[in-house]
């Protein structure tokens, strides 16, 4: 069974955050996100999604929502 693109980035940020889990209405900075954990997000989710991503898209997307909805329509766009 595969896993959804928006499955995987929650999955990314609950372990770099070290979450239970992803509330999408939370905001990566409610976390005390730093600049390195945003860099391991990203270069994690490229590596599970194919999806390029720098840590500027997760910053100004930083509701969780939001970036799952990002990176999953780029994930969209690059399958379509």
């Amino acid at each position: 069974m595969t896993r959804s693109t928006a499955q995987i980035v929650a999955d990314v940020i609950a372990d770099v955050l070290d979450l239970d889990e992803v509330d999408p209405a939370d905001s990566f900075y409610d976390h005390d996100g730093t600049s390195l954990q945003a860099l391991r997000i990203c270069a994690r989710i490229e590596s599970g999604t194919g999806v390029a991503l720098t840590p500027v898209d997760l910053l100004d997307n930083d509701v969780f929502g939001d970036f799952i909805a990002l990176v999953s329509a780029r994930s969209a766009g690059a399958a379509g």
